[in-house]
């Protein structure tokens, strides 16, 4: 999907939902537990133009969210970000919350574009991209 369409999802989504004050951008880790960050609803035209930095330690995390620092992703060498991108499709309301807020899936991506390796996500694309001949 282009920016451009990505940028009216957005646009369109904040104007059918006036009330929503907040967004949670979230990120699965490699045990399944959703990490993110918390947003204004004037910083949704920001994420969907130019992605937000997360910390790529998210994806070295063990079951208690101890840092695995032998992944080298941790505070070891500077605790590194990443860039993360909107997954089109999944910015949705979150009616069970307080505070009128929305949700939407991210995608980590390394420096030069290409998904980052340690994003279950983007394993999981890559392992069905292999199998689609046999499925």
């Amino acid at each position: 999907m282009s920016s451009h369409t990505q940028y009216q999802e957005a646009a369109d989504f904040l104007q059918q939902h006036p009330g929503v004050e907040a967004i949670d951008l979230l990120i699965p880790d490699l045990n399944g537990v959703i990490r993110g960050k918390r947003i204004e609803r004037d910083s949704l035209d920001k994420v969907y133009s130019q992605g937000v930095n997360l910390p790529a330690s998210i994806f070295s995390l063990d079951i208690t969210g101890t840092t695995v620092e032998s992944c080298g992703l941790g505070l070891e060498i500077g605790e590194p970000d990443r860039l993360c991108r909107p997954e089109t499709g999944t910015l949705k309301v979150a009616p069970w919350q307080r505070r009128p807020m929305a949700q939407l899936m991210m995608h980590m991506y390394e420096e030069d574009g290409s998904p980052f390796f340690g994003d279950p996500r983007h394993v999981l694309a890559r392992v069905l991209k292999n199998l689609t001949p046999w499925v």
